[in-house]
């Protein structure tokens, strides 16, 4: 029969698939965003051009005057301010062009444009939250009845409650980091068309061409899709762990040990939550149990006895070499560290 450390290596490497299973995930979600900003450049063709006559304003006048703004993305607030200072003939100057019935088409087609945005940011977020709601329901059924069979080839058969959709979706529905993962989505892809359609209006001040605008856009859609990756992940390691822990309590276990990855880029508040064993039902998510923050890649294990544990081992990566090693199972992470003097530590 397989030694304690073969389960706890199947544990690891269920672990590492789950966090793999929403990488891509999150890759299927950046490419929603990747399409959001070639189709948001698409539509922006013609719209942009450098002012050939110079009187559009700099930068940071543009933006000094969307900073006054009651609503930064208005270009009919951003005309009538431009008039409010005499003395500013760049203002007077370019209020007057935008006022000119030449481009008067011009100022049309970026409203169009700022509400095809709208609109495109909302059926990214239905398509975002569909996706990834669907995904996370996949983790959770697989994430516990995986548990299951490997606590059951390990001590036996056992019976447990089969897991209902109703049970899922309670579980997914939980706002156990303080706001539920739909309304992180919708934050995130509302700040991102707010700061879409404010670059727009800043581009038409400051006299931009499309190539400039096109850039903008591209950056603005992949810090949005860089944070929708960080939504994937974590809520990922929230669903297979709180599930993980339904399986074990099911099979009567009621402590669990805290397992942190032994490398360089763990966080500090997991290093130190790193070996400790807490009982379940003191289980708190974000307080002693994973995650514990954004990208938290840590897991827990049931606890074992002491004597068992002791003839243990786990896998740790070498910060010198990059090898996998093994050290024993009931080293804490700040142990594994002694002997390091002086390396450079990358947290995350």
């Amino acid at each position: 029969m397989p030694g304690e450390n073969y389960w706890l290596r199947r544990k690891i490497d269920d672990t590492y698939q789950m966090f793999q299973k929403a990488e891509l995930q999150a890759d299927e979600i950046s490419k929603l965003y990747l399409e959001g900003s070639r189709r948001i450049s698409f539509q922006i063709q013609g719209l942009f051009e450098k002012f050939r006559d110079k009187n559009g304003l700099s930068d940071a006048e543009a933006k000094r005057l969307l900073s006054m703004m009651h609503d930064p993305t208005d270009i009919k607030e951003a005309i009538r301010l431009l008039g409010e200072d005499p003395d500013n003939e760049a203002a007077l100057d370019l209020k007057q062009k935008l006022e000119s019935a030449a481009f008067q088409n011009r100022i049309y087609r970026l409203q169009v444009s700022q509400n095809q945005l709208d609109g495109l940011i909302k059926g990214l977020f239905g398509e975002e939250i569909k996706r990834t709601t669907a995904a996370y329901a996949n983790i959770a059924n697989e994430a516990y009845y995986r548990e299951i069979y490997n606590i059951q080839q390990r001590a036996g058969a056992f019976s447990f409650s089969h897991l209902s959709k109703k049970t899922v979706d309670r579980i997914l529905q939980h706002d156990w980091s303080g706001a539920h993962y739909s309304k992180r989505v919708w934050a995130n892809t509302q700040e991102l068309g707010r700061q879409l359609k404010q670059e727009m209006l800043l581009g038409t001040l400051a006299g931009k061409t499309e190539k400039e605008m096109a850039d903008t856009i591209s950056e603005r859609f992949s810090v949005g899709s860089m944070k929708a990756r960080r939504i994937v992940r974590t809520e990922s390691a929230y669903v297979f762990n709180e599930m993980n822990a339904r399986a074990d309590m099911a099979a009567g276990f009621d402590r669990y040990r805290y397992v942190a990855t032994l490398d360089l880029k763990t966080s500090e508040i997991c290093r130190n939550m790193d070996g400790k064993e807490f009982l379940y039902s003191q289980k708190r998510v974000g307080v002693n149990y994973p995650p514990l923050h954004p990208w938290c890649r840590s897991t827990t294990m049931y606890a074992w006895d002491a004597d068992i544990l002791a003839k243990m081992t786990r896998r740790a990566r070498d910060p010198k070499t990059g090898r996998v090693v093994k050290v024993p199972m009931n080293m804490t992470y700040h142990e594994w560290m002694k002997d390091k003097p002086g390396e450079t530590e990358s947290k995350q």
